[in-house]
C-alpha cells in the first residue's frame, strides 16, 4: 500500500487512551516530527508500546 501523507507533525498532549493511540498512529504517518506528552495514558493499556512502534519502522524516543 502506498499513500501520500498530508499529515504534519505537531506537539500534542494525550488525555485518553484510545484517542491517544489513534494520535500515535497518525504521527507515524506524518511527514515531520511530532512530540507527544503524557504517553503514560496509553502505556497503561499497551504492553511494550515503544518496541511495537519501532517494529513498524518508526523512530521513537522517550524523553523524561
Amino acid at each position: 500500500v502506498s499513500v501520500r501523507s498530508k499529515l504534519l507533525g505537531n506537539d500534542m498532549v494525550l488525555k485518553d487512551m484510545r484517542a491517544g493511540m489513534a494520535i500515535v498512529i497518525a504521527c507515524r504517518g506524518a511527514k515531520s516530527k511530532s512530540t507527544i506528552e503524557n504517553v503514560e495514558v496509553i502505556e497503561v493499556g499497551y504492553e511494550n508500546l515503544f518496541g511495537k512502534i519501532r517494529k513498524l519502522g518508526a523512530s521513537i524516543n522517550r524523553i523524561e
